[in-house]
């Protein structure tokens, strides 16, 4: 299966290459182009042919063509649902990343300035005793490790509650659950 997608302008070139009187009756009356996006889809065979054709009644309410009777506020109303959706989902992103961001500066600084005072005495001592300073490291890395961890965890478990959260208005907001909006997958 191909397809091909043209731009309004790319399908008034592809019409002027076809019938060439007809786009210069559009300039002879001032019409603007009043063509479509027009995307082309060539099958293969009937076979193909059929089985989209028997796909596209599953996505029937999500599919909008011209033989379909939708006013312009129904459209609009469909619009602005979809900038409603993508406004949220920005900040929820922006939200997640300021989240992780945040909470791994404050868990390596916390880690860092708790070991090293629980430990200064015994850096000094060991320091004295010419350790190698791999050896006086290790501790400070294994325990940032499983502190980070916990650290992931706990914002794991945030951004699911703010997404329980998020997913309560959404009915308000746009007309449909997040999980009817996501397919079922939460």
């Amino acid at each position: 299966m191909k397809v091909k997608y043209f731009s309004k302008d790319e399908a008034l070139k592809n019409l002027q290459q076809r019938l060439p009187n007809m786009v210069k009756n559009f300039d002879e009356y001032g019409i603007d182009n009043p063509l479509p996006v027009t995307l082309y889809v060539t099958f293969r065979d009937q076979a193909q042919y059929d089985f989209i054709m028997k796909s596209k009644d599953n996505y029937q309410d999500i599919i909008l063509s011209n033989n379909q009777t939708t006013n312009s506020q129904e459209q609009f109303i469909r619009n602005s649902r979809i900038i409603n959706v993508l406004k949220v989902l920005q900040f929820f992103f922006a939200f997640i990343i300021i989240a992780c961001i945040l909470v791994i500066l404050l868990f390596l600084g916390m880690i860092i300035k708790t070991k090293f005072t629980a430990m200064q005495h015994t850096i000094d001592v060991q320091k004295l005793l010419g350790s190698p300073y791999a050896r006086l490291k290790r501790p400070f890395f294994i325990n940032s490790f499983v502190l980070l961890t916990f650290g992931y965890v706990i914002t794991v478990i945030i951004s699911f509650i703010f997404l329980y959260n998020l997913g309560s208005i959404f009915p308000y907001l746009f007309g449909t659950t997040l999980s009817e909006l996501l397919g079922g997958a939460l």
